[in-house]
C-alpha cells in the first residue's frame, strides 16, 4: 500500500462521524415535527374558528416548509439543518472528491421530507383503521364497498411492513457501527451519500467572521435549539397544569350524574326492551355507548350510523365517531 493511500484513508477515516454525533443529529432533526405539531395547536386553541384548517393540513404544511428548508441547506451547507448543526455534510458514496450533484440533492431532499411524511400518513390511517376494524371487517362480509378490501389489506400488512422498514434501520446502524458499511441509514443509501465531518478548510473558509454567512451560522446555531428547548419546555409546563388541575378535580366530591337527555321527536323511537338496539332491534352486541347522549347500541349499528349521519340516532346531538365508548360486562370475559 503506498503512502499517499494510507493517507486518504486516515483523512477519510478522520472525517467519518462516529455513531453518537449521527444519534444526536437523527434525535434533533426528529424534534422539529412534535414542535411544529405544538406551535399549530397552540395556535388552533387560540383562533378555533379562524385557523381550523390549519391543524387540518399540518403535516401538509410542514411538508413544504421543511422542504424549503433542506433544500436551501443542502444546497448552500451540503447536509440538513441537523446535520449542518453538528458540522456534517453529505458526499456523494461515488465521487468524494466532489460536491453534491444535483441528483444527489433532490434524493436527499425527498430522503429527508417525503419518506418521514409517508411513514406519518401510514400510522395514523393504521391508528385509525384500528379502531374501526370491526366494522370494516363487517362490511366487507356484507359487501357494501369493495374499498374497504384494499383497506383490509393494508390494515394486515402494514405491521409486517413497518417491522421490515425498522429491521433495515437497526440493521444498516449495527453495520455502521461496527464498521461495516459507510451508509448509517437506508435513506442515505437510497440517495446515494454518506456522511462526513466537515473538513477545516471548510469551517474556517469565511473571509471575515463578522460576514453575513458567519452571522446567519452563528444566529441558526445559537437560537434553533433553545426554540426547540423552549417548546419542549412549555408542553411540559402546561401539561404540568393540566394534571395539577385533573388532581384537584378528584380532589372534590363526585359531582351528582346528569340529568338523561330527552329522544328528539326527529329521532328514531325507543324499544321497550332495554336490552335491544334501536337501530337494528335486536340484542345488542358489543354494547356501545354514545358519550353525548348517554343511549347504548351495537358497536357496528353505532359506528356505520355515526359516519354516515354524524349525529345521534336517538337525540340528533352532532357525533362523530371517537365519541362511542365500549361497554365490557363482567359476565363477558369471567371464566
Amino acid at each position: 500500500m503506498t503512502a499517499g493511500g494510507t493517507f486518504n484513508e486516515q483523512i477519510l477515516a478522520g472525517l467519518r462521524p462516529n455513531f453518537f454525533e449521527l444519534v444526536a443529529q437523527e434525535a434533533m432533526q426528529g424534534a422539529l415535527r412534535p414542535a411544529w405539531q405544538y406551535v399549530c395547536k397552540v395556535l388552533v386553541q387560540t383562533r378555533p374558528g379562524l385557523l381550523e384548517r390549519v391543524w387540518t393540513f399540518s403535516d401538509e404544511l410542514f411538508l413544504i416548509l421543511e422542504s424549503l428548508l433542506e433544500l436551501c441547506f443542502i444546497t448552500r451547507h451540503g447536509g440538513s439543518v441537523s446535520e449542518n448543526f453538528y458540522y456534517l455534510e453529505r458526499v456523494p458514496w461515488r465521487d468524494r472528491s466532489g460536491p453534491l450533484g444535483t441528483r444527489e440533492k433532490w434524493a436527499s431532499v425527498l430522503c429527508l421530507v417525503a419518506v418521514p411524511y409517508l411513514i406519518v400518513k401510514m400510522d395514523s390511517l393504521y391508528s385509525r383503521l384500528q379502531e374501526e376494524n370491526d366494522i370494516t371487517v363487517l362490511s366487507w362480509q356484507r359487501g357494501q364497498d369493495t374499498g374497504i378490501l384494499l383497506k383490509l389489506l393494508f390494515f394486515k400488512a402494514y405491521p409486517y411492513l413497518h417491522a421490515l422498514w425498522e429491521g433495515a434501520k437497526f440493521i444498516f446502524r449495527m453495520r455502521y457501527l461496527f464498521g461495516k458499511t459507510e451508509f448509517y441509514s437506508p435513506l442515505l443509501w437510497m440517495a446515494g451519500v454518506i456522511l462526513s465531518r466537515q473538513m477545516e478548510t471548510e469551517l474556517t473558509k469565511s473571509p471575515s467572521p463578522h460576514s453575513g454567512a458567519t452571522l446567519w451560522r452563528r444566529l441558526l446555531n445559537s437560537l434553533l435549539p433553545l426554540t426547540v428547548f423552549a417548546l419542549k419546555l412549555l408542553e411540559w409546563w402546561f401539561s404540568s397544569e393540566r394534571a395539577a388541575a385533573v388532581r384537584m378535580m378528584t380532589s372534590l366530591p363526585i359531582p351528582p350524574p346528569p340529568e338523561p337527555v330527552e329522544p328528539s321527536p326527529e329521532g328514531i323511537r325507543l324499544p321497550s326492551n332495554p336490552q335491544l338496539c334501536p337501530i337494528c332491534l335486536q340484542r345488542r352486541t358489543d354494547p356501545t355507548a354514545v358519550i353525548t347522549s348517554g343511549y347504548v347500541f351495537c358497536y357496528s349499528c353505532i359506528f356505520g350510523y355515526l359516519r354516515r349521519q354524524k349525529q345521534c340516532p336517538v337525540t340528533c346531538i352532532p357525533t362523530v365517531e371517537k365519541q362511542i365508548i365500549r361497554l365490557y360486562s363482567q359476565q363477558r370475559y369471567s371464566s
